[in-house]
């Protein structure tokens, strides 16, 4: 779980949100039940050698829907272990083969939906998802990816009815507990959130599943409490995971963006080192950073090279697209291919992030009046984050600063309001910290 705040990791169509989650925890061969020994290393290839078996059983058989259902979800769960976008591709078609087959309509078509959520296909997996609740209007399945590819896409309402109609028929279904807590998060009650999350990962927890479930379920639990109370609340449960898992890379993920959004550069790069061979691409940014600020410019200069070239295809951009759109932003000389990546992405959807990305972009550009625009759209539903208030916060303090001859009082009273320098780095996504930091030395510098 990297420093972004919790919405933005989970609500944004990073994957199949809850139930992505769930699926890797029920699907990685070779974890044993809660209190056994374990070696992700070997899960790992163990994992990797089910494929290769049932890719082969499924030559003969190409259309048997118990195999095909297995490897859709192994490859989802491979691609969480080492970002390879071949098992998206794969996971995709086997789904798209089983459609036309299926005796079930709606799990297939469910199933479908998840895979292209995965890949950043929000049209695609929506309207799978609509083919999935009109076959079974109450199936958990489709409802969850009906839920999922809503909120990616920005179709708020439409993601409160399938989360509604979730907890009238699938009220207790962990899946459902999580999706509610993350949309009870993203509306500004973290502490809600927590409090319904928590019962239900304490309740697992005795039941024979495998650890990494239950230690997902505490990593989730811990991005909720960090939203609410900030890193130091979800130190403890990331640990915990650990003990459950051993070496569990969501964990120390969370551990490590914990030590960043503190300023603790070397216990941040050692815990992203930890695991840096199967994280995702952004990881690099984060440790060219951890590089900057330790005074070392070649390796800082080589992992930002290394992220531009790990989403240089189209589809590693769609997928990675606002981190790229923001790394972008931040040269003078590279800020109209940052609002290509971005403009392309709002071609896929239309969320709150993504405008918030927008804005970003936009602000970054000297473009005011677009990057006021689009941050108001990027307000419209839920409650604004530590980040978005920032953001707000500096768009409108240049607005002010700007030669117009007026500015008007909704203006000065809402930056008044956002107080710039009362923002926490601790609590901001990496971009926006790093910009409040260096505000910061800047106004020491020039104050000494």
């Amino acid at each position: 779980m990297s420093a972004a705040r919790l919405r933005v990791a989970v609500l944004a169509g990073a994957g199949a949100l809850a139930l992505a989650g769930v699926a890797a925890g029920l699907n990685v061969r070779g974890g044993d039940p809660v209190g056994g020994e374990s070696d992700p290393e070997l899960e790992t290839a163990v994992l990797m050698a089910t494929i290769d078996e049932l890719e082969a059983r499924l030559v003969l058989d190409p259309l048997n829907p118990v195999v095909g259902n297995v490897l859709i979800r192994d490859h989802l769960a491979a691609f969480g272990v080492d970002n390879e976008l071949l098992h998206l591709r794969r996971a995709e078609e086997i789904a798209e083969t089983l459609v036309p087959v299926a005796l079930n309509r709606g799990s297939a078509y469910a199933a479908l939906a998840a895979t292209r959520l995965t890949r950043h296909d929000f049209s695609g997996a929506y309207a799978a998802a609509e083919l999935s609740v009109a076959d079974d209007s109450t199936g958990e399945a489709g409802l969850g990816t009906m839920f999922d590819a809503a909120v990616a896409a920005g179709r708020y309402e439409r993601a409160e009815w399938a989360l509604g109609s979730l907890l009238t028929h699938h009220r207790d279904a962990m899946a459902t507990v999580v999706r509610e807590a993350r949309w009870l998060a993203a509306l500004g009650e973290p502490s809600e959130a927590v409090d319904r999350l928590a019962p239900a990962c304490r309740r697992i927890e005795g039941r024979a599943v495998r650890r990494r479930l239950v230690a997902w379920c505490d990593v989730v639990l811990g991005g909720l409490a960090r939203e609410s109370h900030g890193p130091g609340a979800s130190s403890s449960l990331y640990v915990k995971a650990l003990r459950t898992q051993p070496g569990y890379g969501p964990a120390i993920e969370g551990l490590a963006g914990n030590a960043y959004a503190e300023g603790r550069w070397e216990d941040a790069r050692r815990l992203y080192l930890e695991i840096e061979s199967d994280a995702h691409p952004d990881l690099q940014l984060r440790l060219a950073e951890i590089a900057r600020a330790l005074g070392r410019e070649a390796e800082a200069s080589e992992r930002e090279a290394e992220f531009l070239r790990l989403t240089e295809t189209d589809e590693a951009r769609a997928l990675h697209a606002h981190q790229l759109a923001i790394f972008l932003a931040e040269r003078p000389e590279t800020r109209d291919a940052a609002l290509e990546v971005i403009s392309a992405d709002m071609e896929r959807r239309r969320s709150v992030e993504a405008y918030e990305t927008l804005a970003w972009v936009r602000w970054r550009r000297g473009e005011l009046d677009e990057a006021l625009t689009a941050s108001d759209s990027s307000r419209t539903w839920g409650a604004p984050s530590a980040t978005n208030d920032y953001l707000r916060a500096r768009i409108l303090e240049d607005v002010r600063r700007s030669d117009r001859s007026h500015v008007p009082e909704a203006v000065r009273r809402e930056l008044a309001a956002l107080a710039v320098e009362a923002a926490d780095p601790a609590m901001l996504d990496p971009h926006a910290a790093r910009d409040l930091r260096g505000r910061m030395t800047a106004t020491r510098g020039s104050t000494g």
